[in-house]
């Protein structure tokens, strides 16, 4: 019976902990990315960071989309559907400012720190609120989006497959 209580304490701490801890960096650090596809949700790779809470700045230098591997998108590939929308939700309650989204052919992400023959190699790609449309069969794209916030911006990638 004591331990029950020991085990229903320590477990009731570690979730008052981590809800504490959520509520502390709320607003702190730039929203993460989630795009959902109808039951699919998987998470954005990060990428640069500017970021200002209450006077204290952040920054964080990561590597350009095509710079990460495409095995680096294996947890942030979506499948869909030609015709389909994806949907982009941010974590947080920050009134967004402006978001860009552009797409490149996966094909160009190989890894390698030196892009400059490829980078000028994507496309512009309509954002309507925070819903993009998928227009091409059988591709397969890198998206990258860049967001603005009036506490900084951040930029994400995430990997498209075209059915």
């Amino acid at each position: 019976m004591t331990k029950r209580i020991i085990i229903a304490i320590i477990i009731l701490a570690v979730l008052t902990s981590a809800f504490f801890l959520a509520v502390y960096l709320d607003g702190k650090t730039a929203p993460t990315l989630k795009v959902i596809y109808k039951k699919q949700r998987v998470q954005a790779i990060q990428l640069s960071t500017n970021w200002d809470y209450n006077g204290a700045s952040y920054s964080s230098d990561s590597p350009g989309a095509l710079q990460l591997r495409q095995s680096d998108y294996d947890n942030a590939t979506i499948y869909v559907d030609s015709g389909d929308e994806i949907v982009l939700k941010f974590s947080g309650n920050h009134p967004l400012q402006s978001i860009t989204a552009k797409r490149r052919l996966a094909e160009y992400a190989k890894g390698e720190q030196d892009v400059r023959d490829v980078i000028d190699e994507f496309e512009f790609v309509e954002v309507n609120g925070n819903i993009i449309l998928i227009s091409d069969d059988g591709q397969d794209y890198i998206y990258e989006i860049y967001a603005t916030w009036s506490q900084g911006n951040s930029g994400y990638a995430f990997r498209v497959i075209i059915n």
